[in-house]
């Protein structure tokens, strides 16, 4: 888990344009100590995978999943729909987040029934 969460943190990097330093000094580091978040010597804690997703303007979702994709469904088909769907909604504007919000509540108060 801690090397794929490795991987998507470089590639999150790469895509930035950003170098190891200077990743490193956006978050208050030396490149040292962020090399190994990226070689995964060491391991990241919950506030500091909140800070990286801050600084590289991601979810942390899109570090986490491929590390662990079962928690997003039982299969990896039902996983990336969700993932899919996921991604879908955290773009949304929020009048178009509250509208899908009131549809599917309509949704799960008719499966309730």
């Amino acid at each position: 888990m801690d090397e794929s969460i490795a991987r998507s943190l470089r590639q999150f990097r790469i895509e930035k344009d950003l170098s190891r330093a200077e990743l490193a000094l956006l978050l208050g580091s030396i490149e040292a100590v962020y090399g190994r978040y990226e070689r995964a010597v060491t391991k990241l804690h919950a506030t500091q995978v909140l800070h990286l997703c801050e600084v590289l303007g991601i979810f942390p979702d899109d570090l986490l999943f491929d590390a662990a994709p079962h928690l997003w469904g039982q299969t990896r088909e039902e996983a990336d729909e969700r993932r899919r769907i996921t991604k879908m909604i955290q773009t949304l504007p929020p009048d178009t987040l509250r509208t899908v919000a009131t549809i599917l509540d309509s949704i799960f108060a008719l499966q309730r029934k």
